[in-house]
């Protein structure tokens, strides 16, 4: 019996199932919350007791800190609905805290290979979208169709995305991670291969015309850059070329005009809200989100009480379509500042800005990719009402708060 248990402990049975919860992003809830279950359930099972080491143990007692903060506006300021969000966000409880009654160092190999996986699943996702439109361009014998006010591609944004069910910016996420790894992969030793690979996934990536995800893609491209380039000089001349491609790529391929250079003027009154850019979606919520932050910055509304709040300040400037649609804050920090006020705010930067020396002590690209692309995401998402936000960002962050040592391909 003694043997079995010991052989149900070994290193790659956590790693098959860390690889479930990380593929399980592409499929429905219900296989994520599966999947989490499981994972939780054998990080107890295969806990090591012995003292946490503090360094490593902090960043994920700040994320478990989170949780207790909304489960407290939960109890004192919130109602039903504060109740719901809190079972929304479970997994910035289980998860973070399996990784600590687990205790234990998680080797750079069991990253890689998951983030292989991964990546493989990325590109198996994207066979899927381009299958779905190609069907519908055989279908509409086009390659997009018109709407009052503009045009869609069936090879580009909401329409390439739809087949996956995930939306673009979270689809982006995973294709911005899945492009940075796959440049540092060490379990893949032809570098042409590995060029293949990013620019197919790069130009997926273009292609989903998420406006944040292109842009966290430039940045990841720099970034690359400054860990790899030594000579200044080059190092600007690379970071140049990079943003004038940016550019002209903006300005000749017409899906992406289309989505970075429109109007950001809007009445509030329109009903035809749906006719807006995602861009003058945005300004307008969030207008209103600071409306509604100002009337209670200090403790905010209470766990989940911040959309009605929100929607309170909808009601009163005549929003038709932000009331219609009952749009979030599409944006996380103000979202946490809606929920829990300055206290909540302060303690979710602290999140975030302990990922900087962290990774800097540790000299992982990765740590600093996944930093850049969820920070660049709750700029324009609020990422942490959804569960496959939730969970992409826990569980990467807890997963590179325990890596053992520095990364190998270092900066």
């Amino acid at each position: 019996m003694k043997a079995i248990l010991l052989r149900l402990k070994s290193p790659w049975i956590f790693t098959f199932l860390s690889t479930c919860v990380a593929l399980s992003l592409f499929l429905n809830s219900g296989f994520v919350s599966v999947s989490i279950i499981i994972f939780t359930f054998y990080c107890f099972f295969d806990r090591t007791p012995r003292p946490l080491d503090q360094a490593k143990s902090i960043g994920l007692l700040l994320l478990l800190s989170l949780y207790l903060c909304y489960a407290l506006w939960a109890i004192f300021f919130a109602d039903a609905n504060g109740l719901n969000d809190l079972t929304k966000k479970i997994p910035l409880l289980i998860i973070p805290l399996g990784f600590l009654i687990r205790n234990k160092r998680i080797e750079q190999s069991d990253i890689e290979k998951i983030l292989l996986l991964f990546t493989i699943g990325c590109i198996i996702c994207s066979f899927i979208c381009y299958a779905t439109a190609i069907s519908n361009v055989i279908r509409e014998h086009s390659f997009s169709i018109n709407t009052i006010d503009r045009k869609y591609y069936f090879f580009s944004n909401i329409l390439l995305t739809e087949a996956s069910g995930i939306p673009p910016i979270y689809l982006s996420m995973y294709f911005n991670l899945s492009f940075i790894y796959i440049l540092e992969c060490s379990l893949i030793k032809s570098r042409f291969l590995k060029a293949i690979i990013a620019c197919y996934l790069a130009l997926f990536l273009i292609l989903i015309a998420s406006k944040m995800g292109v842009i966290t893609l430039l940045l990841l491209i720099i970034l690359w850059f400054a860990f790899k380039i030594h000579n200044k000089r080059i190092f600007i001349l690379m970071i140049v070329l990079a943003i004038l491609t940016f550019s002209i790529g903006i300005y000749k391929l017409s899906f992406l005009k289309e989505r970075f250079i429109l109007s950001t003027q809007f009445d509030y009154t329109w009903t035809h809200g749906h006719l807006w850019n995602s861009t003058t979606h945005r300004l307008a919520i969030w207008a209103c989100s600071v409306e509604a932050i100002s009337r209670a910055p200090f403790f905010g509304y209470g766990t989940g009480n911040g959309q009605a709040a929100l929607e309170q300040v909808y009601s009163e400037k005549k929003f038709v379509w932000g009331l219609q649609e009952t749009y979030n804050p599409h944006n996380e920090f103000f979202s946490t500042q809606l929920d829990l006020g300055i206290i909540g705010s302060i303690l979710f930067l602290g999140i975030l800005c302990l990922w900087i020396p962290q990774a800097i002590r540790i000299k992982n690209i990765f740590f600093l990719s996944i930093l850049l692309i969820t920070s660049s995401s709750f700029l324009i998402e609020s990422l942490l009402l959804r569960q496959k936000g939730i969970v992409f960002f826990s569980f990467f962050y807890s997963f590179f708060f325990m890596l053992n040592g520095r990364k190998t391909y270092e900066l």
